[in-house]
């Protein structure tokens, strides 16, 4: 299995970004910390933060997790038991706050946040 952690975007047309939004051989064997690395972009894609950009996935050999912002909903899934271990566990990065004030988690399994109907504009 490959040890590089890997997070893959595709555009609005639904193609794979000609190069990953993050590759990293640090800490091969804490999904924690990637974990943790990946909800940040999950919250940044929520928030518009990621140009042309509309599902983003973690991988590490295989797929960890998949996150797809579709009109106002944003829909986590995490793939194994692991995974959902770490997204409980991981902190959640900086960008949470203004997230929560944008969206509310409507489910947990898949992981699904809806946009406030009262929360400021966000572009997609």
């Amino acid at each position: 299995m490959s040890t590089t952690w890997f997070i893959y975007g595709r555009d609005k047309e639904d193609y794979w970004l000609c190069e990953p939004l993050v590759s990293s051989e640090k800490k091969v064997d804490n999904m924690d910390y990637h974990m943790k690395r990946f909800k940040y972009h999950v919250y940044q894609l929520g928030l518009g933060n990621l140009d042309n950009v509309h599902k983003i996935y973690l991988y590490q050999g295989f797929r960890v997790a998949r996150c797809v912002l579709k009109d106002d909903t944003v829909t986590v899934e995490l793939f194994s038991e692991d995974a959902k271990r770490a997204w409980s566990q991981s902190k959640r990065p900086y960008v949470s706050r203004k997230f929560d004030s944008v969206y509310t988690q409507m489910s947990s399994d898949p992981i699904v946040f809806t946009k406030n109907p009262d929360s400021q504009s966000v572009e997609h």
